[in-house]
């Protein structure tokens, strides 16, 4: 996991830098902590376990400024329209979910359908290397895949069909 995480962040430099990040599964936070040590200026994190929540908010409290973190409760599926109604836009969605439960493209239609992606921002999944996704969902388009042991790092962007592709080859992956 850790080899994972340093290969995503030294991909994504410093492409969100200033921007919100959605952490997704968020589990004890490593991603949307390391994002706000990297520059993040704002990260969300949503998580339902009970156990992984209260080590994520342990592990928040070390962190000195808590303007910048707002941790959600609950499901993913129940958060994400929340967000649409808030009318939240995020940078950079970082989703990794539990393998097992196969959500990838339950997470990218929910993700299309409530518009939260900022133009030019960057849906990142950790994928299982076994698992083959389509090139497109809905309005996201696979733009890179790497491979790391059993996982594998995609990364996604919204593209409404008709686009050229080109037109967000500024981003990072």
């Amino acid at each position: 996991m850790d080899r994972v995480r340093e290969a995503l962040f030294n991909i994504l430099g410093s492409f969100y830098a200033g921007g919100q990040v959605l952490d997704l599964f968020a589990g004890t936070g490593s991603l949307g902590i390391e994002a706000l040590s990297r520059g993040a200026g704002r990260v969300v994190f949503v998580e339902k376990d009970p156990r992984s929540l209260q080590v994520l908010k342990q592990n928040l409290k070390k962190l000195k400024d808590p303007a910048r973190i707002t941790v959600c409760p609950g499901n993913v599926f129940q958060a994400l329209p929340r967000f649409y109604r808030d009318k939240e836009k995020f940078t950079l969605i970082l989703a990794d979910p539990p393998f097992k439960a196969n959500l990838w493209v339950k997470i990218f239609k929910a993700v299309a359908r409530n518009n939260l992606l900022a133009e030019g921002g960057l849906l990142v999944a950790q994928v299982s290397r076994y698992y083959t996704l389509p090139e497109r969902v809905d309005t996201l388009v696979r733009k890179h895949k790497r491979l790391y042991g059993e996982t594998s790092l995609e990364f996604w962007i919204y593209q409404p069909h008709g686009v050229d592709e080109n037109e967000n080859s500024h981003l990072p992956g």
